[in-house]
């Protein structure tokens, strides 16, 4: 089984959704069209509906990091350091409060692809 078919047998699994069909390539130090900032609670940091991360006073982007579950970020308060996934941060401050048993599933099957309209949330038992 190939990758795509791999991709389609699992979206298969999930309740139907309209794919976004686009190539996704995105320069994250570039600034999209349109993009929303919301702020990020108890940090001073805010996320956008892309998930580009940026210091609140200085709009200095942070840098990611890449892992297998996808872009993450590591926030900073009181001298200690708080690893986030992007698309959890997105989905939460975007779509609505994620519970801790649930996830952030990407519709199109890229992890990277943390754009708001790209995500849903689903049961951490929905697999």
């Amino acid at each position: 089984m190939n990758v795509t078919d791999l991709i389609i047998y699992a979206l298969s699994k999930f309740p139907k959704y309209d794919a976004i069909k686009y190539d996704f390539n995105f320069d994250y130090n570039k600034t999209p069209k349109n993009e929303t900032w919301k702020i990020i609670p108890d940090f001073n940091y805010e996320c956008s509906d892309f998930g580009r991360i940026r210091n609140i006073t200085t709009k200095k982007l942070k840098q990611l990091r890449v892992s297998k579950y996808g872009n993450q970020v590591v926030l900073w308060k009181d001298s200690k350091g708080y690893i986030f996934t992007i698309s959890r941060l997105v989905g939460n401050l975007f779509i609505r409060e994620i519970n801790k048993d649930e996830r952030v599933s990407h519709i199109d099957g890229n992890i990277r692809n943390n754009y708001y309209k790209n995500l849903r949330i689903i049961s951490k038992n929905t697999i």
